[in-house]
């Protein structure tokens, strides 16, 4: 009965020694990670900007290559003797290009005139007042003019000429009008894309001519007036 007694004593100390000391090691502060170890970062205290990435692309990926060509226009050129010289420049040089044609507005001079009536009839009927007067510079505007049946009173090159009849018209108790002479004139360019030698096209040969850079994509369907 001692020994049994001893033994529930040895027993229960030993109990209360592994107690005591788990206890310990539960209490004691979490030891700090090393220096390699790696380290928990929340989204919140990222610098990296999740936002704008597409989580979904595929891993192969291929970022979009910009055009390697420079494209460049020639001109301009008034006529075809001056456009063909430069094609042939630019085609035996090993330059790629396609002709493109525009039109430019080219003021002439000046004109002075009534403006257009109802019908054929009272034009003629007010041309005959000019006739009575003496007044041999004049004639009625006949279609498809956009001044179909006006009276023109004169045409000229010099301003203060065109001003001199419009005054004396006026001063008749016509409504008379003076404005400028236009005329559209075909003008050529060349589109062409720079060589692989990086030379660059010498045009001093072609006077009047320009070059103009432009975009690569733009093509002689565009119908651009400008280079």
């Amino acid at each position: 009965m001692r020994l049994l007694f001893l033994f529930l004593v040895l027993v229960n100390g030993l109990i209360y020694y592994w107690f005591t000391t788990n206890q310990q090691s539960v209490n004691a502060a979490p030891a700090a990670p090393g220096d390699n170890a790696p380290k928990l970062v929340l989204l919140s205290e990222s610098d990296r900007d999740f936002s704008s990435e597409n989580i979904n692309a595929p891993t192969d990926q291929v970022a979009a290559k910009s055009d390697p060509r420079t494209c460049f226009t020639l001109g301009p050129f008034m006529n075809q003797e001056s456009i063909l010289e430069a094609s042939e420049k630019l085609l035996l040089s090993g330059y790629p290009f396609t002709k493109r044609a525009s039109e430019k507005k080219e003021q002439i001079g000046y004109w002075v005139y009534l403006p257009p009536f109802a019908t054929l009839d009272a034009a003629q009927k007010k041309a005959q007042e000019f006739k009575l007067l003496g007044d041999k510079h004049y004639y009625v505007i006949k279609p498809p003019s956009d001044y179909a049946y006006g009276i023109a009173l004169g045409v000229f090159k010099d301003r203060a000429n065109a001003e001199k009849r419009h005054r004396q018209i006026k001063n008749l108790g016509y409504n008379a009008r003076l404005e400028g002479r236009f005329r559209q004139n075909p003008v050529y360019w060349l589109d062409y894309v720079e060589s692989d030698n990086g030379k660059g096209f010498d045009n001093s040969e072609l006077p009047g001519s320009q070059i103009y850079s432009r975009a690569c994509e733009t093509t002689v369907a565009d119908g651009q007036t400008l280079p």
